[in-house]
């Protein structure tokens, strides 16, 4: 990875008293996403705009540890996504600008996304022939 590529800002606040979902170990921004660490072991990323990205501590960390090349060696443009659980939202990481950047994405039924997939290819092709 070069030099010249920054990281993205982790602002922690510490604990946090107050939350109907249970106490909290830690909160904070990443980059432009809040985040909350349960004490029961669950992250939680979240927007402005609603969306929520769900994870157990311990996956995701094996998750980043996993994907930490494949993140340093995306291009520019390039993505990669990482599920959320259950029915929560994705958390993409894409390079800009030579930096990562992190932004959630709404979770949609794969089936959906495989015909929006085929439509598209076949889109592609008839705008060649």
């Amino acid at each position: 990875m070069s030099k010249d590529r920054k990281v993205i800002p982790l602002i922690s606040k510490g604990r946090k008293l107050l939350s109907n979902d249970g106490p909290i170990d830690d909160h904070g921004m990443i980059g432009n996403l809040k985040y909350e660490v349960y004490r029961r072991g669950v992250i939680h990323i979240f927007d402005d705009r609603g969306h929520k990205f769900k994870k157990n501590s311990e996956a995701f960390e094996d998750v980043m540890d996993e994907i930490q090349s494949i993140i340093e060696d995306l291009q520019e443009g390039q993505n990669h996504t990482i599920l959320g659980s259950g029915d929560n939202d994705h958390l993409v990481f894409t390079r800009k600008n030579g930096d990562i950047d992190l932004s959630l994405k709404k979770r949609t039924f794969e089936t959906i996304e495989k015909l929006r997939s085929i439509i598209s290819k076949g889109k592609k092709k008839e705008a060649v022939a």
